[in-house]
C-alpha cells in the first residue's frame, strides 16, 4: 500500500528541476578507463572508504553482483584493491588504490569544468550558494530515512 506523501508545487517544481540536472549531468561524456558505472562504483567507494562490496550494494541500491562485475573490472585496471576483512576472516574489502583516486580526481575535474562553464556568468555570491545549498541536501539526502516505494 501507498502512502500519501502532499507535496507542494514549489517541492514537485525542485523535484523536477534536480531531476534535470541529474539526467543532464549523466548525459555529459566521460573519458577515462571506465564507464559511468564504474564511475559511481568509484564514487560511493571513495565516500565509504574501506567497505565489503555488499554494504557497497546495499548503499548504491545495486545487486551484489552488478557491483561485484564493476568491481572485477576496476580490480583489474589496478583502480581498487581487495584487502582481507579484519573482522571477518570470510570476507574481504575493497578501496581505492592511488590509480582509481586519481581517475576518480580526473573524472570529477570533467564533470567540474562543466558545470563551471556552465554557471560561469553567474554572480559569485550565486555560485558560493549553489555550492553550499547543494552540499546540505545531499547529506540531508543522505541521512533521509525515507524509503523507495515502487508503484
Amino acid at each position: 500500500m501507498l502512502q500519501a506523501n502532499f507535496c507542494t508545487r514549489d517541492d514537485d517544481e525542485l523535484a523536477v528541476a534536480l531531476y534535470a540536472v541529474v539526467l543532464r549531468l549523466r548525459r555529459l561524456p566521460i573519458s577515462g578507463p571506465v564507464d559511468k558505472a564504474a564511475l559511481a562504483v568509484l564514487h560511493e567507494t571513495h565516500r565509504l572508504g574501506a567497505v565489503r562490496p555488499s554494504d557497497l550494494a546495499a548503499q548504491m541500491h545495486l545487486d551484489l553482483s552488478t557491483v561485484s562485475r564493476h568491481l572485477r573490472v576496476l580490480e583489474a585496471r589496478g583502480l581498487i584493491t581487495r584487502t582481507p576483512d579484519p573482522h571477518d576472516a570470510r570476507a574481504h574489502t575493497i578501496g581505492l588504490t592511488d590509480a582509481g583516486g586519481e581517475v576518480l580526481a580526473h573524472l570529477l575535474d570533467q564533470r567540474a569544468v562543466a558545470i563551471r562553464d556552465a554557471i560561469a556568468h553567474w554572480p559569485d555570491e550565486d555560485r558560493h550558494t549553489l555550492r553550499r545549498l547543494v552540499r546540505r541536501l545531499a547529506d540531508d539526502l543522505n541521512d533521509c530515512p525515507h524509503e523507495t516505494t515502487e508503484l
